[in-house]
């Protein structure tokens, strides 16, 4: 049975919009949310779209950066959802390379999102044959600076989480605005208004993520003990 391995890089897209954002607004932080759609594809050049979920550390910073963009010509973006602190942004724009389109070609798996801060995309990928990796490093080296974060054996949790979007949004907007603190920062009602939903509906999404959960985190804790 062949093993399995995990690699996480880094790399520093040269001419990538994402990078080039990251770059600039170091306190954002940019998470893949859907596939790179690749609309036109030519040599030097793609034309693609892809949605992200855009955190910012608060309210002014996020407005301040989805005001930016609107000004940019190199970027045709729709705001599709936003909260206080995060948005959901499908961005439309060309670049000479796209490294999605790399690592897929190369037949790697994503095991996560790919994210991006600071300037860097961080990829998390899982194969089988070593050959793949390498020429996927190689690929990848060609766009712009790489860092091996991380390389093993793919080790999976025993009981992964099966959140929905909707649970995992409503989690992450509890998280992003400090409700779990004590004393709590914000309400039930506050959290669904900024969600834009009924407050019956985002506590049963939370309730559910919560539900799912705590009996695993629990779990680990016990364990420790």
């Amino acid at each position: 049975m062949k093993r399995i391995k995990r690699l996480k890089v880094s790399v520093y897209h040269q001419e990538c919009e994402g990078s080039r954002e990251s770059e600039r607004q170091p306190e954002l932080k940019f998470e893949q949310m859907s596939p790179v759609n690749l609309l036109r594809k030519r040599v030097g050049a793609v034309e693609y779209e892809i949605l992200w979920n855009i955190t910012a550390p608060d309210k002014a910073e996020l407005e301040k950066y989805l005001q930016s963009i609107k000004r940019d010509h190199r970027l045709a973006c729709s705001v599709l959802k936003k909260g206080d602190t995060d948005a959901l942004v499908l961005w439309r724009t060309k670049a000479k390379s796209s490294s999605y389109d790399k690592v897929v070609q190369s037949n790697i798996l994503y095991s996560n999102p790919i994210t991006v801060q600071r300037g860097y995309e961080i990829h998390d990928v899982i194969a089988t044959d070593p050959d793949r990796m390498r020429k996927m490093l190689d690929e990848l080296s060609e766009i712009g600076e790489l860092k091996i974060l991380k390389i093993g054996d793919f080790k999976p949790e025993a009981s992964s989480v099966k959140l929905t979007l909707k649970q995992r949004e409503a989690l992450n907007t509890a998280l992003s605005q400090n409700y779990y603190s004590w004393p709590r920062k914000v309400s039930l009602e506050e959290l669904a208004l900024s969600s834009n939903i009924s407050m019956r509906a985002f506590q049963e999404r939370l309730r559910r993520a919560e539900a799912k959960l705590l009996p695993i985190l629990l779990e680990k804790e016990l364990r420790k003990k």
